[in-house]
């Protein structure tokens, strides 16, 4: 859901702290039905929405991991 909010506007709005924002949109946060319930009501939103899987992975930022295990060929 884009609401075109910031995280630092989402954050304000909410009454929570960047960090936490942070940490919930990453997923890292275990979150009460209360936190859910209060997050659906300031999306505009069915509670039952949040828990809906994603659509889609977006790519992480940054750049790719580099490949390990594999064998390579001594340089000469």
């Amino acid at each position: 859901m884009h609401r075109g909010w910031t995280q630092e506007e989402f954050a304000e709005r909410q009454g929570y702290s960047l960090k936490f924002t942070q940490r919930i949109e990453a997923g890292r946060e275990n979150l009460t039905i209360k936190t859910l319930a209060n997050l659906a009501q300031h999306l505009s939103a069915d509670l039952a929405v949040l828990f809906r899987k994603p659509r889609s992975e977006k790519p992480k930022p940054g750049r790719p991991r580099k490949r390990t295990g594999g064998t390579k060929m001594p340089s000469r």
